[in-house]
């Protein structure tokens, strides 16, 4: 397995971890304190992600927006919960859904069309852009 593919499957598996301290962290603290907090450390870790020159700053960068992805989860799943009616709870979800996948194609289509190989600071641009939507 490639040095990158071991990154890529421990941001999952911090991303799995988290997932359930962040929901725990959510209950007692509230969905929106996680949330920002969430999002503020999924942007960090990837606007990082463009800066990384070596292996271990790649891990930590990974593990801070998996840890961010983590928590985000179960935070956005109760503030769905409290916002939307029990009433119009499947309908919010439905959107819900469809904005993620919408954001992952746009994401990748909008990603291919700024990377340029041969230049490796589209690579930083669209890092720091990646973590500038978190923020947002």
């Amino acid at each position: 397995m490639t040095r990158l593919a071991e990154h890529f499957v421990s941001r999952r598996q911090f991303l799995r971890s988290t997932a359930l301290a962040g929901g725990a962290l959510a209950d007692r603290v509230g969905a929106r304190l996680v949330l920002i907090g969430a999002l503020v450390a999924a942007g960090g870790g990837y606007g990082w992600f463009g800066f990384v020159h070596h292996p271990l700053q790649a891990f930590l960068a990974i593990a801070i927006a998996g840890f961010g992805n983590g928590a985000f989860l179960p935070a956005q799943s109760a503030t769905i919960a409290a916002l939307a009616g029990q009433e119009r709870r499947h309908g919010a979800y439905a959107v819900q859904r469809a904005a993620d996948n919408l954001g992952i194609g746009l994401g990748a289509t909008v990603g291919g069309a700024i990377s340029i190989s041969s230049d490796p600071t589209t690579f930083t641009l669209l890092s720091l852009l990646d973590g500038a939507t978190s923020l947002l």
